[in-house]
């Protein structure tokens, strides 16, 4: 019994860090300033941005947004990006005590339904975090059955993997109609707006960001599976012993 909630919980929490290491690697770009500076000077983004007033109907916003700064700008993309993490209640910015409406309504109602997929995945992340600790808890507890499951990791991760390059060689094959199937299903079709400050600010960058989120994903669940491999090695350094001995394992009907 004992053995068979190990398993569980051990595949749990390898799924669990496989969803970790996508949301690191999400968050440490999201929130780089250096990242959109590099960006919005490739791109030479703040001049097309400050194009977009014309779109506006609040004086006071498009007198911001006419004069923008590459500062102004920066802080303005961060705050976009907490919005979406659910860490700001309003996509529009607050400028000296006021609320500028620099985003029109279509804008403003496309990134609420990407803030709610958002506060989804962060919800599915924390509940796999659990299992993360829990798995992690009970590895060390019964450390004289973790040698019957020391090689689940890397399993269910090698499968996850394998899942994950089979969805990409297809979205890489047909990307336009992947995203549009994706927007599809997450938005309902609200997602399709033209000239404007949203699409003007993050436009360009997209294409450059998911290679980059790839990368660190990677790397991040690297780091991950290596931690694993160690911290399983130390738990198993006497369990072929203890295995042999038939000390200290509880049996299968207990």
């Amino acid at each position: 019994m004992k053995k068979t909630l190990l398993t569980v919980f051990v595949i749990l929490a390898s799924m669990g860090v496989f969803f970790l290491s996508l949301f690191v690697s999400l968050s440490v770009i999201s929130f780089s300033r250096g990242f959109y500076k590099y960006e919005f000077n490739k791109y030479a983004t703040l001049p097309y941005v400050r194009e977009q007033a014309i779109y506006l109907e609040d004086q006071d916003a498009i007198e911001y947004v006419e004069n923008l700064s590459e500062e102004e700008l920066l802080n303005l993309m961060i705050h976009t990006v907490k919005y979406c993490f659910g860490l700001e209640n309003n996509l529009n910015p607050t400028v000296n005590g006021k609320v500028l409406n620099v985003f029109r309504e279509d804008e403003v109602s496309h990134m609420a339904d990407v803030q709610g997929v958002f506060r989804g995945g962060i919800i599915i992340v924390g509940v796999f975090l659990l299992f993360v600790i829990v798995g992690a808890v009970l590895s060390v507890s019964f450390k004289s059955l973790y040698i019957y499951v020391r090689k689940v990791p890397f399993i269910v991760l090698g499968v996850l993997i394998l899942l994950t390059a089979v969805l990409g060689i297809i979205i890489a094959t047909d990307f336009e109609k992947a995203f549009d199937i994706f927007h599809m299903i997450f938005f309902n079709g609200n997602w399709q707006f033209s000239d404007g400050v949203m699409i003007a600010m993050i436009g360009d960058i997209f294409t450059d960001i998911v290679p980059i989120i790839c990368g660190l994903f990677v790397f991040t669940l690297a780091v991950f599976t290596l931690a694993i491999f160690f911290s399983g090695k130390a738990l198993c350094k006497n369990c072929r012993k203890i295995a042999e001995n038939n000390e200290k394992i509880v049996p299968e009907n207990n």
